[in-house]
């Protein structure tokens, strides 16, 4: 059975920008100076990992945390995984912003934030990947940074 995504978005539009500002609102700079056990990376990245995994939960998904660094969310019975890698902290906001870079608004019909690249960017390959695998598991892995180096791994 094929599936119209294009249709299924826009059922699902209000809901999915609502989740998208929600994880856009996060200020996820890392910040090891107030580094915790549970948040090994600082608050922000955690509580950027912390969303994404509840968005999943709620919506019925398998989620899985690891650490306090990383993350999943499951989807499908197959007998293979096919990850889509991804991360959750942004870079500081810098200057010159027109609005408050951590509350995304739409301006010119395309919605503004920091973190909005990242974000967008794996949402598409998701939509790609995922209607056209169907003896796969989909499993998007979401790091607190891609650019971590730390002893633990």
């Amino acid at each position: 059975m094929a599936i119209d995504w294009k249709a299924e978005v826009e059922k699902r539009r209000d809901d999915i920008l609502e989740d998208l500002k929600t994880m856009l609102r996060i200020e996820s700079v890392r910040d090891e100076s107030i580094a915790t056990a549970d948040a090994p990376l600082g608050p922000g990245p955690k509580e950027a990992l912390d969303a994404f995994l509840n968005i999943g939960k709620r919506d019925g998904f398998e989620v899985e945390e690891f650490d306090g660094m990383a993350g999943h969310i499951k989807f499908g019975d197959g007998k293979e995984d096919l990850g889509i890698l991804a991360h959750v902290d942004v870079m500081p906001a810098g200057k010159g912003w027109d609005t408050d870079p951590f509350d995304p608004v739409i301006k010119d019909g395309k919605l503004n934030s920091v973190p909005l690249e990242d974000v967008v960017g794996n949402n598409k390959k998701i939509g790609a990947v995922s209607g056209n695998t169907p003896e796969s598991n989909l499993r998007k892995v979401t790091m607190d940074d891609e650019l971590v180096k730390t002893a633990r791994y």
